[in-house]
């Protein structure tokens, strides 16, 4: 029984021997699959959730961004811009539509209108360069100055100033007084008699005693004076143009249209200050639609003034200028002066011309000569204005030296009246006592009798000026001697129109006068 039982075991084992040997190469076949084929699998989920892309995609967004700050610091920011307001004279109004205009030195210009506050604004503008600021408007004085940019905004306020009042009487006193009949009689006279010379050549130039002026007379051309925005004077010559030169060989001449050329000036250094110091100059315009230089055809809006300023700031249109009125004296030289007291140690003197209006004919010219600065006189032994009629003195026997001394001061009598005349129509109401005490001298000056035959048209003249000067400021006398008051526009028109025509008649009488005593 043992024996059989062995032989079956056996036979089972060698069964159960070869059924393992074929299943186990199947079945590691599959293993084998299984187990490799994850790897790659595993390999590709890391790579495919990899962080690189999202990282090298938002690198760009800071260097966007970087490259957005940066352009501005290139040029926009720095861009300077003028910020201009325009406002009124006084009260300080704000002016809307008022034109102002931009304009370098190449000429090229930027034109804008002001707003209801009175402003414009000029962007894009480039540092250090300098322009020339124009505003312009109906019933306001034409004003220029001088503007450099620099980075940032520009703050700029223009005071915009009324046209005076003071030059409506000039063109009805000119047409009164018919110059230009007498400028064409002058003309045909000379004509027929010597073209050679068509105008008597001037005087010699004044003298420069006690004158604190460097060449007041421009006989040096250029020397101590100077033109603010760096232009060169303009100068004519007795030789080709006596009509425009008062006294001497030269004169300076301003015209327009030249935004730049419109006012010339002189500092004077070493003055005290609170002293009163008094400037004055002879002045003539000629503005005119044709070409005969001796007489304005369709004169325009152009006006000039002296002006002194007392802080030695030399732009013509500063608040701190004290000045004349605008006067229009086409075709004759009058004279004006004006009073300052020092603030310190330095002043400067003005020789301002601009239009007024928008008027103007092709020429517009102003022409100045013989000026002067000197410690303001004070009047000595002051004349009671009489009551009633000025009361002309008793005649007394002529002689040559004694009258032509009394027309002299006669004639600077006059200039005095003339600027005292100025600063009252401006407000200045203090100088009424001095006026009143230049008026008393002009009724006082000597009358003579027995006057040679070859000396009686000037002394005609010379009695026309005075009298005619008296009479024509008798009413602002009689104001002053009432204690003052506003000064009307009629009455400074015909007051101020009576010392010029006097000034014109006095001045070659006494040229004539001196001829005759050989000096």
């Amino acid at each position: 029984m043992k024996p059989f039982i062995h032989l079956i075991l056996l036979a089972l084992l060698v069964v159960g021997c070869t059924n393992s040997i074929d299943r186990p190469t199947v079945e590691s076949v599959v293993a084998v699959a299984t187990t490799e084929t994850p790897i790659p699998t595993l390999t590709l989920f890391p790579t495919a959730t990899a962080t690189t892309p999202p990282t090298t995609t938002a690198t760009p967004k800071p260097t966007a961004t970087v490259t957005a700050t940066s352009t501005p610091t290139q040029s926009p920011t720095p861009l300077p811009v003028a910020h201009i307001q325009i406002v009124e004279e006084g009260n300080g109004s704000p002016l809307p539509d008022i034109i102002v205009t931009l304009t370098t030195a190449e000429g090229v210009s930027l034109t804008q209108t002001t707003d209801d506050a009175g402003i414009v604004i000029f962007a894009d503008l480039e540092a250090g360069t300098s322009y020339m600021l124009q505003v312009v408007a109906d019933g306001y004085l034409e004003t220029t100055t001088s503007l450099t940019i620099v980075p940032g905004v520009n703050e700029v306020t223009v005071t915009a100033v009324a046209v005076p009042p003071t030059i409506t009487p000039s063109p009805t006193a000119v047409a009164t007084a018919t110059l230009a009949p007498t400028a064409t009689a002058v003309a045909t006279a000379v004509a027929t008699a010597a073209p050679v010379q068509p105008v008597a050549p001037p005087p010699p130039a004044a003298s420069t005693a006690g004158n604190l002026l460097v060449n007041p007379s421009f006989e040096s051309g250029t020397t101590g004076w100077g033109e603010p925005h760096n232009f060169d004077m303009r100068f004519y010559n007795a030789t080709d143009s006596p009509q425009f030169v008062h006294s001497g060989n030269l004169a300076a001449f301003t015209f327009h249209p030249a935004p730049h050329r419109l006012s010339y000036n002189q500092y004077i250094s070493g003055l005290t200050p609170g002293v009163t110091y008094r400037a004055g100059i002879w002045v003539k315009l000629w503005s005119s639609s044709g070409e005969d230089r001796t007489h304005s055809e369709n004169p325009g809006a152009y006006a000039a003034r002296l002006c002194l300023n007392p802080l030695g700031d030399a732009e013509p249109t500063r608040d701190t200028n004290i000045c004349t009125g605008f006067v229009q004296p086409f075709d004759t030289w009058i004279y004006l002066s004006i009073d300052a007291v020092a603030a310190g140690e330095t002043m400067a003197i003005i020789l301002h011309s601009t239009p007024i209006g928008s008027d103007l004919p092709v020429h517009n010219e102003t022409i100045w000569d013989d000026a002067s600065l000197i410690i303001a006189p004070v009047a000595s032994t002051p004349t009671p204005v009489p009551a009633g009629p000025p009361v002309r003195p008793a005649p007394v026997p002529f002689d040559g030296v004694t009258m032509r001394d009394s027309m002299t001061n006669a004639r600077w009598v006059l200039e005095q009246v003339g600027g005292l005349l100025d600063r009252l129509y401006n407000g200045s109401t203090e100088t009424c006592s001095e006026y009143n005490d230049y008026y008393g001298q002009l009724v006082s000056t000597a009358t003579y009798d027995s006057v040679p035959a070859e000396w009686q048209s000037i002394y005609n003249e010379y009695i026309f000026a005075v009298e005619n000067g008296i009479n024509s400021n008798n009413g602002v006398a009689s104001l002053c001697a009432q204690g003052g008051g506003q000064l009307g526009q009629q009455a400074y028109g015909e007051a101020r129109m009576g010392i010029n025509t006097s000034l014109e008649h006095l001045s070659p009488a006494i040229d004539n006068a001196n001829t005759l005593l050989g000096q």
